[in-house]
């Protein structure tokens, strides 16, 4: 069943618990992650090969045809007791006209769920509901930007810490004028 939801809240919240279930099963066994996961690598070695192998600009911006950039993370407080500042992200890319829409960094939060629970270091047993809750706010949070955009170049989205333990997720613009539209 196909609905719209204009908020994003229910298509991350429906995506957030099968990326549970993806994540759990990815910590058991590699093989055999399902679609979700296959996803989730393949747009991780487009991260890594735009980020990383691709030509950049003087500011580290590529310099292909999706310049503008916004990246999603979750992060482990350095201060923790054993805690080596870990982190893991992902980024949504878009050309330098119209950006990087709202549409796209939400997905990108939903795999970062994916991801992150999947990662050896994070306590996903007893952190699971926080890191939840920290995606969807940030991903409501998103929704206010349309049509004027986040129009500082490089700039704090969005930040909130989960945990007692000193968690956190982010949402960054790397580059460019972005999150004009849905």
């Amino acid at each position: 069943m196909q609905f719209f939801d204009p908020s994003g809240y229910l298509n991350t919240v429906s995506t957030i618990s099968v990326g549970t279930l993806v994540a759990n099963l990815a910590k058991i066994t590699v093989v055999g992650i399902g679609i979700l996961g296959a996803v989730a690598v393949v747009d991780c070695v487009a991260d890594y090969v735009a980020t990383h192998l691709l030509p950049q600009d003087d500011d580290g911006a590529g310099c292909g045809a999706m310049p503008n950039r916004v990246t999603v993370q979750a992060q482990e407080n350095a201060g923790l007791r054993g805690g080596a500042g870990r982190t893991v992200e992902t980024t949504a890319f878009g050309p330098k006209e119209p950006g990087v829409g709202v549409r796209q960094v939400q997905q990108k939060l939903e795999e970062l769920y994916v991801i992150t629970m999947a990662a050896n270091w994070f306590p996903a047993n007893r952190l699971q509901r926080d890191l939840r809750t920290a995606i969807i706010h940030a991903s409501e949070d998103l929704n206010r930007y349309p049509p004027f955009g986040y129009t500082v170049e490089r700039g704090q989205v969005f930040s909130e810490n989960f945990g007692r333990d000193g968690y956190r997720v982010d949402v960054e613009n790397r580059h460019g004028h972005n999150l004009r539209f849905f």
